[in-house]
């Protein structure tokens, strides 16, 4: 089974191309074609498995422009990566 990968158009295209990070001195080149998302968004979008529905959107402005929040609507959860700090 493959898995189906899911982004943000803007994540893809920074996946695609090779990344510079000036300070650090450091580049990242593109990922194969078989490990880029298939399947892009723009704003939001929604995914049905196992019983639970999962709302997802992007959430500018954030510290990337592809970042994005996960709402998994029946347990409640929404998951928010790096973009929520609790307590500060």
């Amino acid at each position: 089974m493959e898995a189906r990968i899911i982004a943000h158009v803007n994540v893809r295209a920074r996946l695609a191309a090779p990344q510079t990070i000036t300070f650090l001195n450091r580049t990242t080149e593109p990922l194969a074609a078989s490990g880029l998302p298939v399947e892009t968004f723009t704003d939001k979008g929604r995914l049905a498995h196992a019983g639970e529905t999962l709302d997802y959107r992007r959430l500018p402005p954030a510290h990337t422009d592809g970042d994005t929040v996960i709402v998994f609507a029946n347990a409640n959860v929404h998951h928010a990566g790096d973009l929520f700090f609790n307590g500060t």
